[in-house]
This record gives structure tokens, sequence and C-alpha cells, in this order.
């Protein structure tokens, strides 16, 4: 393990899947509850983002003339309100996770 293969807090399922990698190189880590305030940030804030693509997922503007969504579209919409608040990466991610759930790929 390096460093440079180390994610933030927040990626980690549990506060021991966190801590054990960096213990392992022999660093330091944040107290659990300081874990666990972050995760819960991090769940409500992609709840949101889930809950703001749903609503650009089903308005018209966002629709094929098939009914169909215009994913461009609901991606322009929600990059110009998510732009700010989270970094490239996330939201990436974040779209391709709450894109799928609409889709019922997961």
């Amino acid at each position: 393990m390096t460093m440079s293969n180390l994610q933030e807090a927040v990626a980690y399922n549990t506060y021991e899947d966190y801590c054990a990698p960096r213990r392992e190189i022999g660093l330091g880590v944040i107290p659990q509850s300081l874990y666990n305030a972050l995760k819960k940030q991090d769940e409500e804030m992609f709840q949101q983002f889930y809950n703001d693509l749903i609503w650009a997922a089903t308005e018209a503007e966002n629709k094929n003339e098939d009914g169909s969504v215009n994913w461009n579209f609901v991606d322009s919409d929600m990059f110009e309100k998510w732009q700010v608040m989270i970094d490239g990466d996330t939201y990436t991610a974040w779209f391709d996770k709450a894109a799928d759930i609409v889709e019922g790929v997961e």
C-alpha cells in the first residue's frame, strides 16, 4: 500500500476499512465520530443529488420525442447546479450511479 493508493475517508464502506491501509503505512486516522459524520453528510448529499437527477430526468424538456430520457440535457442541468458543490470525479461517479439506478441497472 502506498499513499497514492489511499482514498478519501468517505470512499471506504466502514471505519475499519478506512483505518487499515493507513495504519499499514504508519499514518494516523481521523476519529470515528468524524468519519461517521462525514459519511452521513456524503450519503445525504448523494441522496439530494439523486433527487435532483430524478427531477431533471422527468422534466419534459429533458425527454426525447419517443419519451426516453435525453441524458445529455439532464447532465447539463445537473452540472450547472452541482459543479460548485462537488469535484468533477465525484460528479461523474454520482451521475453514473444515479443514472444507473434510474435506468434499473443497479
